[in-house]
């Protein structure tokens, strides 16, 4: 059972995402499965994710601006969630955030 403390972590994180992206499109791993290997679904190990301690974590759902620079995540965090935000390659992969454009058809084909 989560504890409650979790449970107002992970509302809280979903809410912050949900306020900064309004109306923009959100993505979860189903979105990509069979597109991408697992391993590129989870934080980097950037500058930024380090010090929020979110490195590593994988993710949960996330959404990139339009023109690709920047990005929102909701993260699994153990048996609990985070949220953090910033330049796109900062919060996620590289490929992800490529591919990420693409499914919203936003990318290169």
């Amino acid at each position: 059972m989560i504890e409650d403390g979790c449970k107002e972590r992970c509302v809280s994180a979903g809410i912050r995402m949900a306020r900064a992206v309004k109306e923009k499109p959100v993505l979860v791993p189903a979105n990509v499965t069979g597109l991408i290997r697992h391993e590129r679904l989870r934080v980097p190990h950037s500058e930024l994710a380090l010090h929020v301690e979110a490195a590593g974590k994988d993710l949960i759902a996330w959404s990139v601006s339009e023109d690709g620079r920047s990005a929102h995540v909701v993260y699994a965090d153990g048996d609990c969630c985070g949220y953090v935000e910033g330049i796109a390659t900062e919060v996620m992969e590289t490929a992800l955030v490529d591919l990420s454009q693409q499914v919203l058809g936003r990318g290169k084909s």
